[in-house]
Order: structure tokens, then C-alpha cells, then sequence
């Protein structure tokens, strides 16, 4: 390297790194039915936070009572359990947002424990999958409050296939029924869906069932190649952030940056690495219990052949979740979904990581804002002297994002996709 060439490199590594941008927590109280931000809200220690794909996601605020918090006339009309929902947001981006579920006060404490989830909890305990047209609200076993889907006009069980209803993809199915249950009187919600995508998927949901929306939704996922989904909130307006919606992500099948465009390095953005194996999920052959009892019953069945292999050993399991279905292809299918997520069982890296992507002093890394990257994004992890691992750079896709001890940091599930390099 010329004399020139080390002046310059020299002084690239004196001149000051631009400062990584950071936004403290922010928590909004906002009317869930119409997304209307209400009041902010002031907190003791860090909230707590999680969005995940598939996930319900949860939230916990410790508000502040007294002079210098919120009052208590205001408090008592905001924790109208689902009627209200918290938002818990830093900078543009709203980590978790849904329905106020529960409060904790202890006598004499100067603050107040809010807890709820997101918007999937709303949908998992207190809508059910029925047909809002039917003839009468409480008439659920006739075949107008069944909710169809398939390329006729009616299916085997004599259930009603509006033409909204025929032709679709999964994530449409997905999509469909939200805008189904969301067209109740008294049950819209601020929602942003995607656009549809045509397919062939059949499914029927019987009035009689009386399944929460939630269940079915997340049953759509858990088909061999189901739709990942996440139900994410969003500021309708950044500037302002005086109103809070829901951006409905549902993939086709998978969701986020498939690529590596985002990395962290420990010692600067990444602060360290916990690792875990679940042998639970593993298994080469899968029944999957359907409707009925004894001979009459209704079962899904999928099996991978064992190999020549004189280690490979057979591994069978028996799923009972869904014992309300009677159609063999979808039992089937979650059998299928069962014995290749046994087969390809990922180890699990959970990394705590700093959210403004700096080096612990402020200076911006090659690492990104937490704020930018999405349940569901591949990442890149440069990890060196680990007591476990081996150094290398290790490719990750992250499942769950949730926060850290600290407003600064966040914590990362990621299934390990492979090793790049040593």
C-alpha cells in the first residue's frame, strides 16, 4: 500500500462515524373499532411488546398515575377492556397494537399494569366464524350461516358459495373471511388487505362449528404450504400518528425479504446469541384426528419413507386440533404441513440486538434500524468466540421480534437457516 493509500485509510478510521438515529417508546390509547388515537399514555420502565408470524402478539404497559401521570377519570373510561386498545410505537413504526384486555393494580403502588394483545386476540376470543347474512343471528345450524369456499355454487353439505367466494387462493381465503366477519354490524375495523389472488383452494366452515375467527385463520396457515401471515399496525399517518390501522400481510406462501439485505455483528449491534433444539417437533409420519368416533372417524394421514440408512428412525405423532373438520384432503394437508416441519425442524438462535443498529456508543454499524425490518426477513449474523457456536456468519430468518430489557434494545427469534461461512 502506497504512502498515499495509508494517509487515507488512516484518516477514514479517525473521522467521526454518523450517529445512529434513536427514538424513545411511545404508547397511544386509541378506539379499536375505528382506529382514533384517544390519549398518550405515560409509562413507568420499558413496555413490553411482541409481533411474530402466526402469532396473536402481546403488549404490557405499566401506566403512571398520580400529578405527573395520567388521570384517573381518563384512565377509568380507556380501560374498557376490547371497547379500547394501546398501541406501543418508537419513531414510525408501531411494534404491537390491539385490544386492551386486563388491568393489575396493587394498593399502594403508584401506577397501574395494562395488558393486552394484538389485534388476533380480538379475533381469537370474541368473533366467531359465522355468516353475517344468515336469516336469523341465533339460527346457526342452517345452511345459510355457513361461510363457503370453492368453485360452485354450492358445496357437498348444501352450504351457499357466493361468487365473491369462488376461484381463490388460500391467502384470499384468508383475506375473504376477514372481510366477511368484518361486515357484522358493529364489527368493522380499520384493516388494509391485499389485493386477491386467484386459486382453486376449496374450504367450508359450518355455522354449527361456532369457531372463533382466529382458530380458522391460523388454520389456513398450517397447511402444507399455507399462508404465512401477520396482522401488523401502522400509523395511518406517520407525521401525525393521530390514528392507528392494521396492515393485514399475507403471503403466498411465505412472507418477507427472502434476501440477506439486512446483518449484525457482535460486539456492535449484536449484544449476543442464545441457541435451542426442540427434538418435540420431529417426526416422519403424522395422523391428524378429524370429526367423528371409533370406526366413523375422520382421518388425516402423511408419511415420509424412511431410507436405507441404518440410523434413520421412524417417528410417528397424532394431532387432535382439529377434530371439528370432516374433509379428508384439508386433514390431509395439515398432516403433510405436520411431517415436513418434522423433517426440516431448524434450530432456533434468539439474538438480542441493539434497535438503532449502533455500536453501543451512538455510532452507526452496517446494521439497520430495528424499525425497518419485518417478522419474516432473513438476516445475517457475524458471530466470533461464542461459548457454544462456532465463529462464522450464520443466515437466520427472524420469526418474532420483541423487546429488550431496555427502550435501546429488542430481542430476535430466528430459525437457523445454515452457516455462510467460518
Amino acid at each position: 500500500m502506497s504512502p498515499a493509500a495509508q494517509l487515507l485509510l488512516a484518516a477514514a478510521e479517525l473521522a467521526p462515524r454518523p450517529r445512529a438515529q434513536f427514538d424513545p417508546i411511545e404508547v397511544r390509547a386509541f378506539e379499536t373499532r375505528t382506529g382514533r388515537v384517544v390519549a398518550r399514555v405515560p409509562y413507568l420502565g420499558t413496555p413490553r411488546w411482541s409481533c411474530g408470524l402466526l402469532a396473536t402478539g402481546d403488549w404490557n404497559v405499566t401506566v403512571k398515575l398520580g400529578a405527573d401521570g395520567m388521570d384517573k377519570e381518563l384512565l377509568e373510561g380507556l380501560t374498557d377492556p376490547f371497547r379500547f386498545s394501546l398501541a406501543v410505537s418508537q419513531g414510525s413504526r408501531v411494534w404491537q397494537a390491539g385490544p386492551m384486555v386486563s388491568e393489575d393494580y396493587n394498593d399502594g403502588d403508584n401506577a397501574t399494569t395494562l395488558g393486552g394483545g394484538g389485534l388476533k386476540k380480538l379475533l381469537d376470543d370474541k368473533r366467531v366464524l359465522v355468516n353475517p347474512l344468515r336469516p336469523t343471528l341465533a339460527g346457526v345450524t342452517v345452511a345459510a350461516a355457513d361461510v363457503a369456499f370453492g368453485p360452485g355454487a354450492t358445496n357437498d353439505i348444501g352450504s351457499i358459495i357466493p361468487a365473491a367466494n369462488r376461484n381463490l387462493s388460500l391467502h384470499t381465503i384468508f383475506k375473504r373471511v376477514l372481510e366477511i366477519v368484518t361486515s357484522a354490524p358493529g364489527g368493522n375495523l380499520p384493516l388494509v388487505l391485499p389485493a386477491d389472488i386467484a386459486g382453486t383452494a376449496e374450504r367450508t366452515y359450518p355455522g354449527y362449528d361456532l369457531a372463533s375467527v382466529g382458530q380458522r385463520l391460523s388454520e389456513l396457515a398450517q397447511v402444507d404450504d399455507g399462508p404465512e401471515f401477520e396482522i401488523a399496525p401502522e400509523f395511518v399517518d406517520p407525521q401525525t400518528k393521530q390514528a392507528i390501522r392494521w396492515r393485514v400481510r399475507i403471503g403466498n406462501p411465505r412472507l418477507g425479504n427472502l434476501g440477506f439485505s439486512y446483518a449484525w455483528d457482535q460486539g456492535k449491534a449484536l449484544i449476543g446469541t442464545g441457541f435451542s433444539k426442540d427434538g418435540t417437533w420431529r417426526k416422519t409420519r403424522a395422523f391428524e384426528r378429524g370429526n367423528g368416533m371409533n370406526r366413523d372417524l375422520v382421518m388425516g394421514f402423511a408419511d415420509t419413507p424412511l431410507t436405507v440408512n441404518p440410523s434413520d428412525i421412524l417417528l410417528e405423532d397424532v394431532g387432535s386440533s382439529h377434530t371439528s373438520t370432516s374433509d379428508v384432503a384439508v386433514l390431509n394437508a395439515w398432516a403433510a404441513a405436520a411431517v415436513a416441519t418434522g423433517g426440516a425442524e431448524l434450530p432456533i438462535m434468539v439474538h438480542r440486538v441493539r434497535v438503532p443498529g449502533d455500536d453501543g456508543e451512538g455510532r452507526k454499524t452496517r446494521s439497520p434500524n430495528l424499525t425497518e425490518v419485518q417478522v419474516g426477513d432473513n438476516g445475517l449474523f457475524n458471530i466470533k468466540r461464542h461459548p457454544r457456536l462456532l465463529d462464522g456468519t450464520y443466515a437466520c430468518r427472524i420469526i418474532r421480534i420483541e423487546n429488550g430489557q431496555v427502550e435501546q434494545t429488542a430481542t430476535l427469534t430466528t430459525q437457523l437457516l445454515g452457516k455462510v461461512t467460518s
